[in-house]
């Protein structure tokens, strides 16, 4: 299968691109990380994907609208459980 028609039909079946589908999961990954753990943000880069922390704060400020110790911050504030997206 060529790379283009691997993402057409991942778009067709996921309603998103491969790019975009990466992106998801490793934020998710990333929120839960943020909520539950003491884990610096260094670490989670590392976990979910991005060569540094830098890149990930970039990444998770696009898709959030807020750096990732607010995104903490926030989580951990309103309620233990409760995961702001």
């Amino acid at each position: 299968m060529s790379r283009a028609a691997f993402s057409l039909r991942f778009r067709e079946v996921t309603g998103d691109s491969p790019g975009s589908y990466v992106t998801g999961v490793r934020m998710q990954r990333a929120e839960d990380a943020l909520a539950r753990s003491d884990v610096t943000l260094a670490q989670i880069a590392a976990k979910v994907g991005y060569r540094n922390e830098y890149a990930f704060s970039t990444a998770f400020r696009r898709r959030h609208g807020v750096s990732p110790g607010k995104w903490r911050a926030a989580a951990r504030t309103v309620q233990p459980d409760y995961v702001p997206h």
